[in-house]
C-alpha cells in the first residue's frame, strides 16, 4: 500500500512539473514500517534534513564573511571556534553547534554581538 503512496507522490510531482531528488533510503525505510509509523519515520527524515540545511546555511555565511576556511580573507571579521545552540524543528529544541564569529575593532577583538551594542 505505501509502495502505491509513493508511486501517487511522484507522480503528483511529475504532474506539477517540479524536479526533486527523492532520497531512496527513504522509500526504503517506508516500505518496511506500517503506515502508521510512516509518518513518524518522514518527520524525523524531513527533521534531519532541515538540520542539516540550517547548518549549512550558517557554515556558507560564515565562509562569505570571513573567506573559505583555512584561508582567511584579511578582513574585520574572523573564525573564532563553535558554541553549542538550539534551534526548533517541528516543536521540538534540538542543540547543535553553531560556528562563532569575531570582529576585529582597533586592534582588540571583540564578540560580534557585543559589537553590535
Amino acid at each position: 500500500m505505501l509502495s502505491r503512496k509513493v508511486s501517487s507522490f511522484r507522480q503528483r510531482l511529475a504532474a506539477v512539473g517540479e524536479t526533486t531528488i527523492i532520497d531512496f533510503s527513504l522509500l526504503g525505510q517506508l516500505d518496511q514500517v506500517s503506515d502508521s509509523e510512516a509518518g513518524k519515520v518522514f518527520r524525523v527524515f524531513i527533521r534531519g534534513h532541515v538540520r542539516d540545511l540550517i547548518c549549512r546555511v550558517m557554515a556558507q555565511e560564515v565562509s562569505l564573511l570571513c573567506g573559505p576556511k583555512h584561508l582567511p580573507t584579511g578582513g574585520d571579521k574572523f573564525r573564532s571556534g563553535s558554541s553549542t545552540g538550539r534551534i526548533q524543528i517541528d516543536g521540538k529544541r534540538e542543540e547543535i553547534i553553531r560556528p562563532r564569529l569575531r570582529q576585529r575593532t582597533s586592534g582588540s577583538e571583540r564578540p560580534k554581538a557585543a559589537a553590535k551594542k
